[in-house]
């Protein structure tokens, strides 16, 4: 059972929302196309059909990015993490850390014997000009994107580096 366990923060709920919203806007646009073809035309119709297929396109993103949100863990042991995820699953020992560096975007390498692991907010909040990562849920508790990255570094011993 893992001492503590990092899941992305609740403001990821928003993409699902956001998603539910555009499906029902193209259940509504592809509703209309047929009564438009009949009477504008062909031309606006497909204005129309191109206009639902990109807002369905954005709907099907939304869910694959809250999707993914909801599945990413880190699970931090006594010996060692785990990163889990729709399609894979990590375990790395403390021990086997060599290397955490800090690269651009908000992006950290784990390098670790037998491979790395590139720890990333699920997603970022935009203001203007300021662009701030999503930050995680620790046991229920809302802490800032780099505390994961700290505390893996704590529990390794292994200092973070500058790209």
């Amino acid at each position: 059972m893992p001492l503590t366990t990092y899941t992305p923060a609740e403001v990821m709920h928003w993409f699902d929302t956001e998603s539910k919203r555009n499906q029902a806007l193209v259940r509504a646009q592809t509703r209309d196309i047929a009564r438009v073809a009949n009477e504008e035309g062909i031309i606006p119709t497909i204005k129309q059909a191109a206009t639902a297929a990109l807002s369905m396109g954005k709907g099907a993103y939304g869910t694959v990015v809250q999707k993914q949100a909801t599945e990413t863990r880190y699970d931090l042991f006594d010996t060692g993490f785990e990163f889990v995820d729709i399609a894979r699953r990590i375990k790395v020992d403390y021990s086997q850390v060599r290397q955490i560096v800090a690269k651009a975007g908000d992006r950290y390498q784990i390098l670790f014997n037998g491979g790395s692991l590139t720890v990333k907010p699920p997603a970022h909040l935009v203001a203007g000009k300021y662009r701030v990562p999503v930050g995680w849920m620790r046991n229920g508790v809302e802490v800032p994107f780099l505390t994961l990255v700290e505390e893996i570094s704590a529990r390794s011993g292994i200092e973070i580096i500058a790209e």
